[in-house]
């Protein structure tokens, strides 16, 4: 950043203070920038601007002292340790210059001077005035004025510039810093400004009591209105006569929690609603409370989420319509075999025919469950369950046996892939729960439990039946019905464990 002194001095300020230093104490007093130009002046001697500077010749003497104490002045670093420069010109008077560093630039000087620091030889001057011409009384004259300064005086004096020029300083430094802070807050600013206006989405500003202090071009194409007819809104007259009155309670919330997201609806000029998706927060702005929002139209959005909607539910109302047809059709084979079971007098094929009825009885209660679930993907376990055993009962009663059913079930849901291999594998441990554990008794009871064991799902099976012979092996049998058991337990990734200690008890584990 380039800049002179007079850009981060009060120069007036210090002028005055100069003048007011000049008629308390008659110290004469420059400060004169790196370039020449004189910015502060107070008590200098007309001998030397009426009278040495206004002939050629003494003039070149002033010259030369200029130019000695620029070129030392410059040297900043290499000045004596008293900090000065002390130089008697070949007029016979004195100056001393202290260089203004700031900020590590040498930006000015200020110098004490001229002065004596003796009585001058008045006969030395008379003799210069005849010389080059000088008005003899007016020069002597001029000459009285010039103060006379003892050493002891110029030290005080000095110590006096000292302490001006860390002043000087000091306050140069500390305007240099607003001036660095207001670049970077007009940089900040005018980023701001940029990402504000050519944001893609509506932007605004406005008071916490709703009246807008700034828009971008996209809010005014939203609304329809141009940016001076937007600026003397308020933002309820902007939104849906059913939102604006909760403009204040809106307001209090997002004041609370520092940034809110919300769907609304808002007016155009012409009277029309369209929703938007409002992103909003408070901060500072001007430094007062205010609002900073977005928001986007969100019309296409809606319009494709309600064409999503209605689409699901013409999905949903098919899929309902193809398990309950399924589940029909399923019904239909298992009447089927129920009416020709009724024509096989072998006991044997008929009750193979009851068995393929329960197991297409299962997967239909599935179907069913499926269609009139909610949620077209999952079953709940629990009342699948409850209604399949029912079925089951009336499948297996016998008027000459009472079993006892009773079911132990947490709510559990299963998906497709999941339910029909499972209720297949229910209704096969219960069919050889009916078929071997209850033979010549007249009662007896199962037990069916289904609950979650941390991640896996483990359904029990027990009866209080006869058992099973000390050397089953369900890996090893033969019949239809564990050999199923065993392809519906690897269907669906689980293990099974048989317990014969008191009746018969299938355990079987899987993750859903």
């Amino acid at each position: 950043m380039t800049y002179k002194i007079r850009d981060i001095v009060d120069v007036n300020a210090v002028q005055t203070l100069m003048d007011k230093l000049w008629q308390a104490s008659g110290i004469p007093t420059g400060i004169i920038d790196v370039d020449g130009t004189v910015l502060v002046a107070t008590g200098w001697q007309s001998i030397c601007a009426q009278f040495h500077r206004q002939n050629p010749e003494t003039n070149a003497r002033c010259q030369e002292s200029d130019a000695y104490l620029a070129k030392h002045l410059q040297a900043v670093s290499e000045l004596p340790e008293c900090g000065y420069v002390e130089y008697r010109c070949g007029n016979g008077l004195i100056d001393i210059a202290i260089p203004i560093v700031i900020e590590g630039r040498h930006l000015a000087n200020i110098f004490l001077g001229q002065f004596f620091f003796d009585p001058p030889e008045e006969q030395f001057f008379i003799e210069k005035a005849r010389r080059y011409g000088f008005d003899e009384d007016a020069y002597l004259q001029a000459l009285r004025q010039v103060p006379i300064f003892s050493r002891e005086k110029v030290r005080e004096i000095l110590e006096f510039n000292a302490s001006l020029v860390d002043f000087l300083t000091r306050m140069g430094v500390e305007k240099l810093r607003q001036i660095e802070a207001q670049r970077e807050l007009l940089k900040s600013e005018q980023k701001f400004r940029t990402l504000f206006e050519f944001s893609n989405d509506a932007a605004y500003i406005l008071e916490p009591g709703g009246r807008l202090l700034e828009v971008n071009s996209k809010a005014c194409e939203q609304f329809g209105f141009s940016r001076d007819e937007l600026l003397n809104k308020n933002m309820p007259e902007l939104l849906a006569p059913d939102r604006a009155g909760n403009f204040s309670n809106r307001v209090r919330e997002i004041q609370a929690r520092g940034q809110l997201v919300f769907e609304t609806n808002h007016l155009r000029r012409d009277g029309t609603l369209f929703p938007v998706e409002v992103s909003i927060r408070s901060f500072e702005y001007l430094e007062k409370p205010a609002l900073l929002g977005t928001f986007r139209d969100v019309s296409q959005r809606k319009l494709a989420e309600e064409k999503l909607h209605v689409s699901l539910k013409e999905k949903e109302v098919l899929l309902k319509e193809i398990h309950h047809r399924v589940k029909n059709n399923l019904q239909v084979v298992s009447s089927l075999l129920f009416v020709q079971s009724q024509r096989i007098s072998d006991p044997e094929l008929a009750a193979c025919f009851l068995e393929s009825q329960s197991r297409i009885h299962a997967m239909a209660m599935a179907h069913e469950q499926l269609y009139r679930s909610k949620n077209l993907a999952e079953v709940s376990v629990n009342t699948y369950v409850e209604g399949l055993i029912e079925k089951l009962r009336q499948v297996y009663f016998l008027p000459r046996q009472e079993i006892f059913w009773q079911l132990e079930a947490e709510e559990i849901v299963l998906n497709i892939e999941k339910v029909i291999p499972f209720g297949l594998l229910l209704t096969e441990l219960l069919s050889n729960a009916h078929k071997h554990a209850f033979v010549d008794k007249k009662e007896g009871n199962v037990t069916i439990s289904i609950r979650r064991c941390g991640e896996e799902i483990v359904l029990a099976v027990a009866d209080d039946g006869v058992g099973l012979p000390a050397d089953f092996d369900y890996r090893e049998t033969e019949t239809l019905g564990m050999q199923l058991i065993s392809a519906l337990i690897n269907q669906l990734n689980g293990t099974l464990e048989l317990d014969q200690g008191n009746g018969t008890l299938f355990k079987v584990r899987f993750v859903p």
